[in-house]
């Protein structure tokens, strides 16, 4: 009896901690038990930049800046046009961004996907900024996605380190220096801004490993209703599905999230997941084979007194 109460004690404690809201940055807290948040710092911000879909503006460099920019923007043309009168000093990387629905734009990130860089670069950017109709849907909509959830997830990142004010507008500029990462927006100043970026020597031959992706059939069903749990510690979960999109929770054994679909990528399941974090809720990717599920009619009994159940 002694031991059935300490085991009930233990999981309903286990429950009471998982209420407790998720907070961003490395924390010592009751949280930690069970998940805990990839702190989004400047490191995280380029990698995922690096691995976002982008457009090569350049030979390959130690020194890059990434220049996020909508299709459509007329501000974002104007230094497209600038940079062509520049030496090269840094390998430019353009990150198209199709904010609507609407033709012109999806086309033009269809484009970005499917042909060589500089062609759709002068396509997307340049003075007639009119790219053809898109032939290759399935390449569309994965770009589109995945750069509108890079960017929703980054935004908040931006925002923090962008030295003029707390939003972002664009043409929106990142880029390593000695003194760490610069966000600035709009720039005016591109000489000085070539002159201040760092070396990353890693990265100078890199491509956009988000092309990967673009040209996978991605299909999404229903999940069986019920909680995915992580089948041990350290199972990551994603902004999209791909281990190349930003890393963004990571979860303890037998601790999860509800499910709400099923994606399939290729060959590969995930589960898209809807996770509480502080006072919202973030929708995310896990891979199935890391996670089991629990019905929900079942969710109170295996935490209090089942276990897992693999």
């Amino acid at each position: 009896m002694v031991r059935l109460l300490t085991i009930v004690w233990t999981r309903l404690r286990l429950i009471l901690l998982a209420s407790l809201p998720l907070v961003s940055g490395p924390v010592a807290s009751a949280t930690d038990v069970f998940a805990h948040s990839v702190y989004r710092d400047e490191a995280w911000l380029l990698d995922a930049l690096d691995n976002t879909f982008w457009l090569a503006d350049g030979a390959p460099s130690d020194r890059q800046i990434y220049i996020l920019g909508p299709v459509s923007c007329a501000e974002c043309r104007e230094l497209y046009a600038r940079t062509r009168r520049l030496p090269q000093q840094v390998q430019l990387r353009w990150v198209p961004l199709a904010p609507g629905d609407d033709a012109p734009g999806t086309n033009a990130v269809c484009e970005a996907a499917t042909v060589a860089d500089s062609e759709a670069l002068e396509h997307i950017f340049g003075a007639s900024a009119n790219s053809p109709a898109c032939s290759t849907p399935v390449a569309r909509d994965n770009a589109v996605r995945w750069n509108r959830g890079i960017l929703g997830t980054i935004e908040g990142v931006l925002a923090r380190l962008n030295a003029q004010g707390d939003s972002i507008a664009y043409p929106c500029l990142v880029w390593l220096s000695p003194a760490g990462v610069h966000v600035q927006v709009r720039p005016m100043q591109l000489d000085a801004i070539l002159a201040s970026v760092a070396s990353r020597p890693e990265q100078a031959a890199s491509t956009a490993l988000a092309r990967e992706t673009l040209v996978r059939e991605t299909r999404t069903e229903g999940a069986p209703r019920g909680d995915y749990f992580a089948r041990e510690n350290g199972v990551t979960l994603f902004a999209l599905p791909s281990v190349f999109s930003p890393r963004i929770l990571v979860l303890d054994q037998d601790f999860g999230c509800q499910a709400r679909s099923r994606t399939i990528v290729g060959n590969e399941a995930w589960i898209e997941l809807k996770c509480l974090s502080g006072p919202a809720t973030q929708i995310l990717f896990g891979r199935e084979s890391q996670l089991f599920r629990v019905s929900a009619g079942k969710r109170f009994l295996y935490h209090v007194l089942e276990g897992p159940q693999k």
